[in-house]
């Protein structure tokens, strides 16, 4: 990118693209100086990169020039923060599920990157003495 033309047309798209990934690793990812730095490696023959770069966060990322689908080992559901694929980035628009749960298979387009953040479970409310019914003895 040509930094004169980060306001202008494709080059602001891509300038608010990197703003937001930069924002993105900022809130989901949390560095530690004890933790090693997260590395990625492409899985089979498909070109898919699953990456886990910190606890509830999931990058799939397809380096490849056709779709690819995908079914990860999920504990929960899991909420989509980014699909670089989406009409607001000018790609032909999202195809995977959200949120994303256990069982479930996310497609990605060519070339494409999808972010996730696993939903933390409601916290349970614990029954006040008024609240909670009472038990014959």
């Amino acid at each position: 990118m040509h930094w004169e033309t980060r306001h202008q047309g494709q080059g602001a798209l891509l300038w608010r693209f990197y703003q937001t990934l930069l924002g993105l690793r900022s809130q989901l990812i949390t560095a530690s100086p004890s933790q090693p730095t997260p590395r990625a490696q492409i899985t089979g023959p498909q070109g898919l990169i699953p990456w886990q770069p910190g606890p509830g966060v999931l990058i799939l990322i397809n380096v490849q020039p056709w779709g690819v689908s995908y079914r990860p080992r999920l504990d929960g559901p899991w909420q989509q923060q980014l699909n670089s694929a989406d009409a607001e980035w000018l790609g032909p628009g999202g195809c995977g599920p959200d949120p994303l749960t256990p069982g479930s298979e996310v497609c990605l387009w060519p070339h494409s990157v999808v972010v996730y953040r696993r939903l933390e479970e409601p916290a349970r409310q614990i029954p006040t003495p008024s609240d909670a019914p009472l038990q014959p003895w």
